[in-house]
């Protein structure tokens, strides 16, 4: 004997099809939302959403004083070729750098280096106010080349091999605003350096 079958209901074909598209859709919408509101409303993913220039930028961490803001101001076109903006935390950075590796000859705020005094050429004194300023001239790139690859007639070496590229761009910005009002924690990393 055949088996019967059994003639199947349309109602069973199509129920929860229409509603499943719509449940999707509106489920979509909702996550599409909150991840609109996280990313304008919530630093910590405003960040992960957005796309830096580059992974070292460095931002200020602390309130930024009124020092920095007009030295910020007044370097925004000098450092214009930059791959990240002045801070107050990229110059106490290059100020550590400097302190260490670059005043001995080069000198610090108020005092001259004897040691880059007693070279034939004479280092540039960046910080001497009666000397002429060596850097107005030089674009924030050609800091950049002289620290990295050196300028071996005048004396000076190659740090290329010893910093990284964010490090050469920090001793860069400390440099070309050399001639502004730096901020306090900034002079007294170069002045405290013990290199006079």
């Amino acid at each position: 004997m055949a088996a019967k079958s059994r003639p199947k209901s349309r109602s069973s074909k199509s129920s929860g099809g229409g509603g499943r598209l719509i449940g999707g859709i509106v489920i979509g919408l909702l996550i599409a939302a909150a991840a609109y509101l996280l990313s304008t409303h919530t630093p910590t993913f405003q960040n992960f959403f957005t796309h830096r220039k580059e992974s070292n930028t460095l931002s200020p961490s602390k309130p930024t004083s009124k020092a920095t803001k007009k030295l910020t101001k007044a370097m925004a076109t000098a450092a214009k070729d930059a791959p990240f903006s002045a801070s107050e935390d990229v110059f106490e950075a290059g100020a550590h750098l400097y302190a260490v590796n670059c005043a001995r000859c080069h000198g610090i705020p108020k005092h001259d280096a004897s040691e880059g005094q007693s070279m034939h050429p004479k280092a540039v004194q960046f910080w001497d106010p009666h000397q002429k300023d060596t850097l107005s001239h030089q674009t924030a790139h050609e800091v950049y080349g002289t620290i990295a690859e050196g300028d071996i007639e005048n004396g000076m070496p190659a740090f290329g091999n010893q910093f990284s590229d964010t490090e050469i761009w920090q001793i860069t910005l400390l440099l070309r605003s050399s001639r502004l009002e730096l901020p306090d924690p900034v002079l007294r990393i170069l002045t405290t350096s013990g290199n006079k």
